[in-house]
């Protein structure tokens, strides 16, 4: 749903999917995004998803997403993907797979988490 809109910006909240799924093709300057960490955390999360699927199933969701992003992503876009270091190294495959390269590697010390924030920008056409 959209939740915020002004001079031209637009922050949507929900499901990325859902509603990545409702915007054209190549009309999103930047997309932040955090995926759930597939770590088994407790508390709110489990009310809105799994966070203890199958490392197959995950991975299969989160490059569902990665490619709707890439289609939705302006050519030249942003992506800024924060989540947990070690689940990040297993999706790092799958960011090329969907046509993004990593432009840089970010940690944050967090007092829950180290999280990593990864920017990202899509691949030129030629690649």
């Amino acid at each position: 749903m959209l939740y915020w809109k002004k001079k031209g910006h637009s922050i949507y909240l929900g499901d990325c999917l859902k509603e990545l799924k409702k915007l054209p093709s190549e009309s999103v300057d930047l997309i932040i995004t955090d995926p759930h960490y597939n770590i088994n955390l407790p508390g709110y999360v489990k009310k809105y998803f799994s966070d203890n699927q199958k490392r197959e199933d995950y991975l299969e969701d989160i490059r569902d997403r990665l490619r709707e992003c890439v289609r939705v992503l302006k050519k030249e876009g942003g992506m800024y993907l924060i989540n947990y270091p070690e689940v990040n190294a297993r999706i790092l495959p799958l960011l090329e797979e969907a046509g993004l390269i990593l432009r840089r590697w970010l940690d944050r010390k967090s007092t829950r988490l180290n999280s990593s924030h990864i920017p990202l920008s899509r691949m030129p056409s030629s690649a």
